[in-house]
């Protein structure tokens, strides 16, 4: 599953911006199916029994008339893709009644019931279709003619109880807490857009303790899994909105996959998030390039993916196809300082991380963002930050 992140990813991007519509990637197991029950309506674990099979897109319809979409990949990973839940028609009033009616619900219930629909992204079944034939082809790595396999859960097709029918005081219940779930997550993703740290980081112990509540016994460390690797996805898609350039984000979503895959435990998982929102946070609040230019965000992100190598004003106007005078000028406007400043800051932002966060030798640290010689690395850093690497080391300490 680490190895697939970039098509996992990739996925998710062109089905979110095509359509508006959630992706999700699990494990295809029974308690992961039952795990995701509580968040979507489908009643994904009713119809497990199914065995979910290869080169098929399952369509599923629920009780609310909501749906979603799964696909299946066996090898190397045994893992669902899950598009939904969606509305494919904004309900009227009477189609409101036809669905609590045939479920049995009472009538005090309608306005939540209502708001859950509005919660829900609308899109037409046929052009989801489409997109998730096309993530077919990064899951297998080939072209698929996928057989359409359309599943109704309904009275009149499971013959028996639902759920709606059996528990009528679970109704307001479980609107509400999707309604929760959806402005918890709305709520931190401005948050993290908007650089602010405090708010953000309130939010998402709300967040965790709405989500602690779900781990059950048998499947804590599945279910806080999956929890951890929505937040890494809704933690990246934030600080790209905010501006952060793609580029700057792929390192830490990759690095905070592996390391959820490696957890062994729901504190361990927390607590890296925790650390993981925090990274985020200080790439928006550092890295943000929202209101620069496109020539600009392309010369920032160059320019920080290659610290320490030699780079010069030539290279980076023949990046972005502008002359280099002009360049010059241009990122003086919108930075307020020189590409040379621009690109001592943050060499000397990378050294005091690596410097706090690493057991490098000072000298190491100097090679390594293009100072071939230690003194004036030392030099550059005083000036920068008023201490010199040594002093600022012994301050700070060392963390390994």
């Amino acid at each position: 599953m680490m190895a697939d992140y970039t098509a996992f990813d990739m996925i998710t991007d062109m089905i979110g911006k095509a359509t508006g519509v959630p992706v999700s990637f699990i494990p295809n197991t029974r308690e992961n199916l039952s795990s995701y029950d509580s968040l979507l309506s489908a009643g994904l674990s009713q119809v497990n029994s199914c065995n979910f099979e290869e080169e098929k897109l399952y369509c599923i319809e629920d009780l609310l008339h909501v749906h979603t979409l799964i696909l299946r990949r066996k090898l190397p990973d045994d893992l669902l893709m899950i598009i939904g839940s969606f509305l494919t028609a904004e309900p009227g009033d009477e189609e409101i009644i036809r669905v609590m009616s045939a479920n049995a619900m009472h009538p005090s219930t309608k306005p939540a019931l209502i708001d859950y629909y509005r919660s829900l992204p609308l899109a037409k079944l046929s052009y989801v279709r489409y997109f998730a034939g096309i993530a077919g082809r990064f899951l297998y790595g080939r072209t698929v003619k996928f057989d359409m396999i359309n599943l109704s859960l309904s009275p009149l097709s499971s013959g028996s109880i639902t759920p709606f029918q059996e528990n009528p005081g679970a109704q307001l219940t479980f609107f509400k807490e999707v309604e929760k779930l959806f402005d918890l997550e709305k709520k931190m993703m401005w948050e993290i857009e908007h650089g602010n740290r405090k708010e953000a980081l309130q939010t998402y112990e709300e967040l965790y303790l709405y989500v602690k509540k779900r781990l059950h016994r048998e499947k804590q460390l599945q279910t806080a899994r999956c929890h951890s690797h929505s937040l890494n996805v809704l933690c990246r898609k934030s600080a790209q909105y905010s501006g952060v350039h793609v580029s700057l984000l792929h390192e830490a979503s990759e690095h905070h996959t592996i390391r959820i895959e490696q957890a062994m435990s729901p504190g361990e998982l927390h607590d890296g998030d925790i650390r993981m929102l925090g990274e985020y946070l200080t790439l928006v609040q550092n890295l943000s390039m929202k209101e620069y230019s496109k020539s600009i965000r392309q010369v920032t992100a160059f320019i920080l993916t290659n610290l320490g190598a030699e780079i010069n004003l030539g290279t980076l106007a023949e990046l972005c196809s502008l002359s280099p005078t002009y360049l010059a000028a241009l990122f003086k406007k919108e930075t307020g300082m020189t590409v040379g400043q621009f690109i001592t800051i943050r060499r000397i932002q990378l050294a005091s991380d690596l410097l706090i966060q690493s057991g490098m030798q000072i000298q190491e640290i100097a090679l390594y963002l293009g100072f071939q010689d230690t003194s004036y690395f030392s030099r550059v850093f005083r000036k920068e930050t008023g201490m010199t690497p040594q002093a600022f080391r012994r301050k700070h300490k060392i963390i390994r």
